[in-house]
């Protein structure tokens, strides 16, 4: 590979100090090669291509886990329709294991406990239904209370 100098362009010898044109100092190039600048690119590209599919997977997941809850909630409305409590009670608690953090999954499993009430368990089941899901969304006392009278009304 020929070496230039850097001030007036002529052609060096390999082993020069000074220009023997200018007399500048030779400045040997201490950069990439084209190999090493190569693996790095590719380097990049990889690191780029696994975060794209770690965020992909992501999205995925939560785009799954949403289509699982919906289809759950809906079994469970179909079931209430036809009184199957104990059906609709499963694909209920399916859709509260799915997303926990919705007020509606609770409901829905108190709707149940609720339709079907002269049964002494789901008496109780409706009063746990109820206060785990009083803990889990009030903070105070008055959104206690909020909380459980808009239970009760609904039911």
């Amino acid at each position: 590979m020929k070496m230039l100098c850097n001030k007036c362009g002529k052609e060096l010898r390999e082993e020069a100090k000074y220009c023997s044109f200018c007399w500048r100092p030779v400045m040997k190039k201490r950069g990439r090669t084209k190999a090493r600048c190569h693996g790095i690119v590719c380097s990049v590209i990889i690191i780029l291509v696994i975060i794209g599919a770690i965020v992909g997977a992501v999205i995925f997941c939560h785009y799954r886990n949403n289509e699982l809850y919906e289809k759950a909630m809906a079994k469970g409305d179909a079931y209430m329709k036809k009184a199957d409590y104990y059906h609709a009670d499963d694909a209920y608690q399916q859709a509260l294991k799915l997303k926990p953090e919705l007020k509606e999954p609770y409901k829905a499993v108190a709707r149940v406990y609720w339709a079907n009430i002269k049964d002494k368990r789901n008496e109780e089941k409706f009063k746990d239904v109820l206060e785990e899901a009083k803990n889990k969304f009030s903070k105070t006392e008055e959104e206690t209370f909020a909380f459980v009278n808009a239970m009760y009304e609904d039911y």
